[in-house]
């Protein structure tokens, strides 16, 4: 881990506070020097992402403006924003200028542009929190540099560690001594520890929790049932994935394409990382012993669209699938079949947009169903899952089967819409939503917390008893 890392920390009360007292762009004196006046150049050559070592290009991390900053010995700052133009560094507007030809000067960087460089962490993490900070790289503070016509590299990198506790229990999670209070500045390095606290975490689904902290400290621990003390100093630019139950062997897939299935056949598995094609081959090579699987890896499919799931874990009638779980966080395309005649009592899938026919067909166990960002529902996805009692959909979702839910039993009753609220939701609207007669609805998501939890909705409806049962469309 480079020196450069460890100093993007807290900021202290001594050191400069940029968005105060920094002017829109360097105004150079008028003077005889050589370079008073000319404009600083700068290269950036991509964000290194430790410890795997992966160089991210500036394309793949949205790495297209930045904000710099310049501050002379004397505590005065400047800044101006810059794009990224065919790999050159252009001003878009007033570039920084050298003032005079001598003296030393800090810079540093924030990407995107424009973004607060005094940032403070909550204590308790929406997911806008997390598409908010999750785009924030930016470099330590440089080396003081004296005026040149050469120009001046900089190097981005993630400035916070994302922290994912998959939790089987499926109770809150909170992080414990997390690097969380305080501001954190640009310039600078901390002497001690970052000011530690409690931190909750943002839950997608009732499975896997995530937030953000500031790389500092030894380790930290989580709290949901009981107290796990994670041993490993969080570095920034690590993505840290870890799990309340032991029994959950955590495979790391450090580079797409070279996943390693561990001796012993687990039957419990975490797949973080990046997978492709033939990491999905490997997947299903142990498909007959996997009882529970969670992916938060990334998925790259090559000719497919980024997120889409193409494993087949399905069996037939008369070989049933052992698998009894399924989260896959970051899969947005479920193909046709991948899950059919599985053993599944949970499905979560939060940020799948769409689900191919047949794709959980006969999973005579599924109870439960979590597709809060879904688009899309093909015919007979959950055809013959006759124990499928409650659902999470969001509102607008297109249902390709007669226009409704035909193929799932009469047990389906309790609708969560995820994405409705109070002020759009309506009885007539809603009650034969997808062509279900639900039994209850509950709507108006506070954005935390699991999206099968009737106390994370602020909006809850039950068909009057004086009504017909409920009794599908056909």
């Amino acid at each position: 881990m480079t020196n450069m890392y460890r100093t993007i920390l807290l900021a202290l009360p001594a050191l400069l506070l940029l968005a105060a007292c920094a002017d829109d762009a360097a105004t150079p004196p008028a003077t005889g020097d050589s370079l008073a006046g000319q404009p600083v150049r700068f290269t950036a050559t991509g964000l290194t992402v430790t410890p795997a070592g992966v160089t991210q290009t500036k394309a793949d991390a949205d790495f297209n403006t930045m904000t710099v900053y310049m501050t002379d010995t004397d505590g005065n700052t400047w800044q101006a924003d810059y794009k990224n133009t065919n790999d050159t560094w252009e001003a878009d507007g007033d570039p920084l200028y050298w003032p005079t030809s001598t003296g030393e000067y800090t810079f540093t960087a924030i990407s995107p542009a424009g973004t607060d460089p005094h940032i403070t962490l909550p204590t308790a993490w929406m997911e806008a929190d997390l598409a908010k900070h999750e785009a924030i790289r930016a470099t330590s503070e440089a080396e003081s540099t004296s005026p040149t016509e050469d120009a001046i590299s900089l190097t981005l990198g993630p400035a916070l560690v994302k922290v994912q506790v998959v939790s089987t229990s499926g109770q809150p999670v909170h992080l414990i001594d997390a690097p969380m209070a305080g501001t954190l500045n640009l310039t600078g390095s901390v002497s001690g520890s970052a000011t530690t606290g409690i931190m909750t975490l943002h839950s997608p689904d009732n499975i896997v929790s995530e937030g953000y902290v500031l790389p500092a400290g030894e380790g930290f621990g989580f709290l949901s049932n009981n107290v796990y003390k994670v041993e490993q100093k969080p570095e920034a630019g690590n993505i840290l994935t870890i799990c309340d139950d032991e029994e959950v062997e955590i495979i790391n897939c450090a580079e797409a394409g070279k996943l390693t299935w561990p001796t012993g056949d687990p039957t419990k598995v975490l797949i973080t990382g990046t997978i492709n094609d033939d990491d999905m081959d490997e997947i299903e090579k142990h498909k007959d012993v996997i009882t529970h699987l969670y992916v938060t890896a990334s998925i790259n499919k090559g000719e497919f669209s980024e997120g889409y799931w193409e494993a087949d874990m399905s069996h037939d009638d008369d070989d049933p699938s052992s698998l009894e779980l399924v989260c896959l966080t970051q899969a947005t395309h479920i193909w046709h079949g991948a899950f059919s005649s599985c053993k599944l009592t949970t499905v979560s899938l939060p940020k799948a947009t769409k689900i191919e026919s047949n794709a959980f067909a006969s999973c005579d166990e599924l109870q439960t169903v979590s597709l809060p960002k879904a688009a899309e529902i093909n015919s007979a996805a959950f055809q013959n899952s006759d124990k499928l009692t409650s659902i999470c959909l969001p509102k607008g979702v297109q249902i390709y089967y007669n226009g409704d839910f035909d193929d799932i039993s009469l047990l389906l009753t309790t609708l969560f819409l995820s994405n409705c609220t109070e002020e759009d939701f309506n009885e007539e609207t809603y009650k034969n939503y997808c062509g279900i007669t639900w039994q209850t609805i509950h709507y108006g998501y506070t954005g935390t917390g699991d999206y099968l939890d009737e106390n994370n909705y602020t909006g809850h409806w039950t068909k009057p008893e004086t009504t017909d049962t409920n009794t599908p469309s056909l």
